[in-house]
């Protein structure tokens, strides 16, 4: 019996000393291998940073300090994955990038953006010229991922820019994306859609009623707002469009501006699902509301004595009727004309707005955006009601899903 416990000790024994030793084999397996791949990461990189000065050289006869630090570091981890090595760089008071492409079947083994200010300045050059008062809201000039990388090379081009063959260089090579916004002009009797389809551009074209108009939009897309988003910002200025022409959906597109007439207000519905410049869309009359219908959709719960939130002192000073709108999911845009509120500080009126679409934040009072001659409210997520008020003498405004 005690032999038998003496081999089971001595056998259970030699498995932990054989179990540690094959954990002892993994990991240093694991350190063997993270070694060979740590020196071979530092090859690449220094054969990376050779071709890189390499080409720098060849394409304008300089070479300059390469740096691994990048603005944007989560795609530069991307690229490196690919094998594509991304280094920022300065020369001649220019800073730019350098991509050397370490995969043995790629053609092009460097890129750079060295170049991208004088190609983009021939570009606003042939668009100021034709179009004086205008503005470029967002250009976008890169490689046509040739690298099939996944991630689109800002300013990245191989080929050397001569100041005469930029249309040649991106048509080989490039692809673009650009919204530009014009004032007392039209694009349909411009070439200026068939030059950029040429150039494998993507564009949003707009053309403005007055400079003013155009200028306040540009101050608006300017602007810092977290309401101005992708082409959010085009539906405010709605009233003040009068044409635009875009193939953001692989057409030449030219939506057309549609206002409807309520009684105190002019509107439009543009749905969600529309994506890119807003395109309106049919929508059923709005229906005029009591005024105490309105406001007690801002007390719910309990009962009179202890409700889950009473919020209808918010309400309680109307400027405008209630209204309904029985739409899907998107945005109806009212545009109240500021003649109608002139009787009141235009800082105190603030809108109150009502969701039936069945979501939790189903209510807010906000302020509206001051575009033109109107005050512009966004109605959101569908079968909306709303109302404007006057804020003046009342404290700031929670909603009772946010507070509780």
């Amino acid at each position: 019996m005690k032999t038998d416990t003496k081999t089971n000790a001595k056998l259970r024994k030699l498995s932990t000393i054989v179990s540690l030793c094959i954990i002892a084999a993994i990991l240093l397996g694991q350190i063997t291998l993270r070694i060979i791949e740590k020196k071979k990461a530092e090859k690449l990189h220094d054969h990376a940073v050779a071709a890189a000065q390499e080409y720098l050289q060849t394409k304008y006869g300089f070479t300059t300090n390469l740096k691994d630090e990048s603005e944007y570091p989560a795609r530069r981890n991307i690229l490196l994955r690919q094998g594509i090595h991304e280094f920022s760089a300065e020369y001649n008071g220019r800073s730019f990038y350098v991509w050397v492409n370490t995969n043995s079947e790629a053609i092009n083994k460097c890129k750079d953006s060295y170049q991208f200010e004088d190609m983009y300045a021939e570009i606003k050059n042939r668009l100021y010229s034709e179009f004086p008062t205008s503005f470029i809201h967002y250009f976008w000039l890169g490689d046509d991922d040739e690298w099939d990388a996944s991630m689109l090379l800002y300013g990245g081009f191989s080929e050397y820019y001569d100041g005469s063959n930029l249309d040649d260089i991106i048509k080989k090579c490039g692809k673009g994306g650009i919204k530009f916004c014009v004032a007392n002009a039209s694009f349909k009797d411009s070439d200026l859609p068939q030059m950029l389809s040429d150039l494998n551009f993507s564009y949003c074209l707009t053309a403005f009623d007055t400079e003013d108009h155009l200028n306040e939009f540009k101050k608006l897309v300017d602007s810092d707002s977290q309401l101005f988003t992708e082409y959010s910002q085009y539906k405010y200025a709605y009233p003040y469009i009068t044409e635009n022409i875009n193939n953001l959906h692989g057409e030449i597109s030219t939506p057309q501006i549609v206002l409807r007439e309520a009684e105190d207000y002019v509107y439009s519905y543009l749905p969600i699902e529309n994506a890119g410049f807003p395109v309106a869309a049919d929508i059923a009359p709005p229906t005029a509301l009591e005024t105490k219908a309105f406001t007690e959709l801002f007390y719910y719960g309990g009962s009179k004595t202890s409700p889950a939130y009473d919020e209808r002192e918010y309400v309680d000073t109307p400027v405008s009727v209630p209204q309904y709108f029985e739409c899907g999911y998107g945005d109806v845009m009212i545009y109240y004309p500021l003649e109608k509120l002139k009787n009141y500080r235009i800082e105190d009126i603030s809108y109150a707005w009502y969701s039936r679409g069945g979501f939790s934040n189903n209510r807010n009072i906000e302020k509206p955006v001051i575009f033109g001659d109107y005050a512009v409210l966004r109605l959101q997520y569908g079968e909306m009601s709303f109302m404007l008020v006057d804020m003046s003498g009342k404290g700031e405004y929670t909603p009772g899903w946010a507070a509780k």
